[in-house]
């Protein structure tokens, strides 16, 4: 769908599945941050920085190497909007916090 032709490089493929496994484990403490109230504010910071770095990143890419196909330039929208929710989350649990 992206245009991505991995290839059949074994040492290409690893890369590629290490930092997807992060990403997943990272998923998974996120939303359990929905249900663990312990968990909620970690959950969220995590949620901010990887919504946000991935975003910034592809969006810095995009002006060195060129726009790439559109569902990544959708990809990266959706990533900053939700990086951005997360970071307006922060916020107001801070102005909460300040406020008790």
């Amino acid at each position: 769908m992206n245009q991505i032709d991995l290839g059949g490089s074994v040492n290409f493929l690893s890369e590629i599945r290490a930092p997807a496994r992060a990403l997943f484990s990272s998923g998974i403490l996120m939303l359990m941050g929905a249900f663990i109230s312990q968990l909620t504010f970690t959950s969220t910071i995590l949620a901010t920085l990887v919504y946000l770095s991935y975003g910034l990143s592809r969006l810095l890419g995009m002006t060195i190497d060129g726009i790439p196909v559109a569902s990544l330039v959708w990809s990266d929208g959706i990533e900053i909007v939700l990086g951005l929710v997360c970071l307006f989350c922060l916020w107001f649990y801070r102005t909460q916090s300040d406020a008790n």
